[in-house]
């Protein structure tokens, strides 16, 4: 065992040369190296096929860039029925995130969701003034998608109409539903109501957890933690305060 501040890019290349053409599950969390670059990145080799769970960790490693992690998404082996990465970049003594993660992680990593997934969990932040990536992310979860898990810890430009077109692309499949953001903006009171129409739509859903932080217009923090039923009430008392 070795510790985070002593791992390198030399000690990561001999780990992921652990990687064996016939695995069948591949757990690899190092958040928090701060000396893993790009370049050790780069040396996870082409992810073999015959992997079903995929867990890769890399929060708080504070060289790692976007185009690291676009080039390492591009690997996503095709026969998964679970992934879960975490490019939470590192949060600086500001409260700010750095490097700043670009929707191009998302869409790379939508262009190669294995169809065989079942579970789906993706953690990051988001410097994008749109919501495109999200809405690819959505729309190319597979057709038997069960669990999704959405934590979008940062994500400055959001707006709730993001999460509408987010939630109209969702597969009908989908059991459990977890999503979360910390943005500079909040859920008009309609889109809201949208989201939760939208949401009410997935007949399989047992589970669902939405929860925004944000600051509100007038300055103030503003938390929302809604479960499913409370989607649901929330979905009916609007619609009926209408009439």
């Amino acid at each position: 065992m070795i510790s985070l501040d002593q791992m390198n890019d030399e000690i990561f290349r001999q780990i992921v040369g652990l990687i064996r053409p016939d695995m069948t599950e591949v757990v690899l969390d190092v958040g928090g190296c701060n000396n893993l670059t790009d370049a050790g990145l780069d040396k996870i080799p082409i992810l073999p096929d015959s992997l079903e769970t995929l867990s890769l960790g890399f929060d708080q490693c504070r060289q790692l860039t976007s185009k690291a992690l676009v080039n390492l998404s591009k690997k996503l082996p095709p026969n998964l029925t679970s992934l879960n990465l975490n490019f939470l970049p590192q949060k600086t003594w500001d409260g700010s995130w750095d490097p700043p993660r670009m929707d191009d992680i998302l869409f790379t990593i939508a262009n190669k969701l294995a169809k065989s997934l079942v579970e789906v969990q993706i953690s990051t932040t988001l410097n994008s003034d749109s919501g495109d990536g999200v809405v690819a992310l959505a729309t190319n979860l597979p057709s038997g998608t069960k669990k999704f898990k959405l934590d979008l810890r940062a994500w400055p430009h959001f707006k709730g109409q993001y999460f509408v077109d987010m939630a109209k692309c969702l597969p009908l499949s989908l059991e459990e539903l977890d999503v979360n953001t910390w943005a500079n903006d909040h859920f008009e009171e309609e889109e809201l109501r949208l989201f939760a129409d939208e949401i009410l739509k997935l007949h399989h859903l047992t589970s669902c957890k939405v929860n925004t932080t944000c600051t509100d217009k007038s300055g103030l923090l503003k938390t929302r933690r809604l479960n499913l039923d409370q989607l649901r009430a929330y979905a009916t008392s609007t619609s009926q305060s209408t009439y």
